[in-house]
């Protein structure tokens, strides 16, 4: 199957991580202002990057290196 083919109602249910990786989620949500579209596909890029990794669970790691795919202009780099 295709990440990018993950209906918006089950992201959340795929996309599985302990607390502590649920917590940064929800401060990248909020920091970046991420539209609910735009976090489910930074979920699904994250849970790819996971795939590419051979890991069962979505880390700190995949979310941030998904999030860093999320500049919005005059944020900067």
């Amino acid at each position: 199957h295709y990440n990018s083919r993950i209906p918006a109602k089950k992201v959340a249910q795929i996309c599985r991580m302990d607390e502590e990786t649920n917590a940064f989620v929800k401060r990248i949500f909020y920091q970046k202002e991420l539209s609910m579209r735009e976090f489910d596909h930074m979920l699904k890029v994250a849970l790819t990057i996971a795939d590419l990794d051979g890991e069962d669970k979505i880390t700190i790691r995949h979310i941030a290196e998904a999030a860093s795919y999320y500049v919005r202009e005059g944020e900067g780099i």
